[in-house]
């Protein structure tokens, strides 16, 4: 078993030198009331977020828990967001849908002639399992990330790893 956590560590350690880039405002949107509330301060204490910034995090609680997160931006931007968080079996396992509608726009082409409107959203499922041993908690997420705006459109499959000391 001391074995199996120095690897774990030493991969661990390892993976935290590689830096992943956010070229989708969608990855890095905030979908719950609480993290709005907060300005976007807070997050590694909001379990509700935790599967997408550290899924360590979900190792620290021991209840189920279902989340339904609805919050209009003005200008009729919309964020939903709909959680399972499901403690089993000395694991916390969690699924997650995001959705972001970013409204619609007015269209010009090149030289300032309307065109015709837009409109523009992302999606975001995942699935995250976390686990905990003595002082360190420890979760990988993966999901798929769908973005849109207009008539372009992008998938992505996204990984998260985290730890955490406590």
């Amino acid at each position: 078993m001391k074995r199996y956590k120095k690897s774990f560590l030493i991969i661990f350690v390892g993976l935290c030198f590689l830096k992943g880039q956010s070229g989708y405002q969608g990855l890095t949107s905030w979908f719950s009331p609480v993290t709005v509330s907060l300005g976007g301060g807070g997050i590694l204490l909001n379990i509700q977020e935790a599967d997408r910034q550290n899924p360590a995090l979900l190792g620290e609680t021991d209840k189920q828990k279902f989340i339904l997160d609805i919050v209009h931006y003005p200008a009729d931007v919309n964020s939903r967001h709909i959680g399972w968080i499901l403690p089993k079996n000395k694991r916390v396992y969690s699924f997650h849908y995001r959705q972001m509608d970013y409204g619609r726009f007015d269209g010009y082409d090149e030289d300032g002639v309307s065109t015709s409107s837009y409109s523009s959203n992302d999606s975001w499922l995942t699935g995250s399992v976390s686990s905990r041993s003595g002082m360190l908690s420890y979760g990988m997420s993966a999901g798929f990330f769908y973005s849109r705006l207009a008539s372009e459109k992008s998938i992505l499959m996204v990984f998260s790893f985290g730890g955490l000391i406590s």
